[in-house]
């Protein structure tokens, strides 16, 4: 049984500052590159072939930039909108689970069940949420604690209804239960499951030195371009700051939704204690 790992040194505070630095390095790149393009068409032995080359060196460093970013955002994306999709399925699960436990013949054992299932629904709430509130890792441990506790007894629950009741339906309620705990590891893989922090070095890499060209090739006409600079350095920022909050979807601007399983408690708490009706 894994867990979202809670002592991540990377924060949200630490994405901005680290995305604030990246913009700060674009802009002295692009200057430095401006005073170095203007000395270097100052010569008299520069020609039109080398101003050629330049804006071929700066075309292709911001294309290459532009592709890496495109295709760093679109992994991100993809794994941010299969995490959701595992949320809503893990919500699908428990709400089976909490209508087939419906067939046993046991009502106290039942019961049982059902108020373990609304427990956990509630820890698996308060587990996604804990990042949004900025809990204290004392309280982060106390809640994967509990989880961890409430999947055993679930499982200690199954084996029991196993033995007492052994049928078709025991078999489905089982099963149900044991989809449970199996997504929730599949959740915590999915979320574990980040970018290597390599790929983020080497577009700000690249980001540095398409600047540095951007900066040498507008060193031709020896008039700096500073807004559009600091504009551009902004747009390739946030999508830095996008592809590295939708990697840690619970820490960030964008986070996942689990509207899904908040909506399953509502019915929990709305129509878990109505009795069905019998006759049509």
């Amino acid at each position: 049984m894994k867990y979202f790992l809670t002592n991540d040194s990377f924060t949200f505070k630490d994405e901005w500052i680290s995305i604030l630095i990246v913009l700060i390095l674009l802009i002295i790149s692009y200057l430095f590159g401006f005073r170095q393009g203007r000395k270097f068409f100052s010569k008299e032995t520069t020609n039109s072939n080398d101003f050629f080359i330049i804006s071929s060196i700066q075309s292709g460093s911001l294309s290459l930039l532009g592709i890496l970013l495109a295709f760093s955002f679109s992994v991100s994306s993809t794994r941010f909108e299969e995490r959701r999709g595992l949320i809503n399925k893990e919500a699908t699960s428990i709400g089976t689970a909490y209508f087939r436990v419906g067939l046993l013949k046991d009502s106290t054992l039942k019961d049982n069940l059902r108020n373990l299932l609304k427990k956990y629904l509630a820890t698996r709430i308060q587990y996604y949420n804990q990042y949004k509130i900025r809990s204290t890792p004392e309280r982060q441990d106390e809640i994967q604690t509990e989880l961890i506790n409430l999947q055993v007894t679930i499982w200690a629950k199954s084996a029991k209804i196993g033995k007492l009741e052994p049928n078709v339906n025991t078999s489905l309620i089982i099963q149900s239960l044991n989809n449970i705990v199996d997504i929730s590891d599949s959740i915590s893989s999915a979320l574990e499951n980040r970018a290597p922090i390599t790929i983020m070095y080497i577009l700000i890499l690249i980001a540095i030195f398409s600047f540095f060209s951007t900066g040498y090739y507008h060193g031709y006409s020896k008039i700096i371009k500073l807004k559009f600079s600091i504009s551009l350095g902004i747009i390739i920022s946030s999508i830095m700051l996008l592809i590295t909050d939708l990697d840690r979807p619970l820490t960030g601007i964008v986070n996942l939704d689990v509207s899904s399983l908040t909506l399953l408690q509502k019915s929990f708490e709305k129509y878990g204690k109505m009795n069905p009706v019998e006759n049509y």
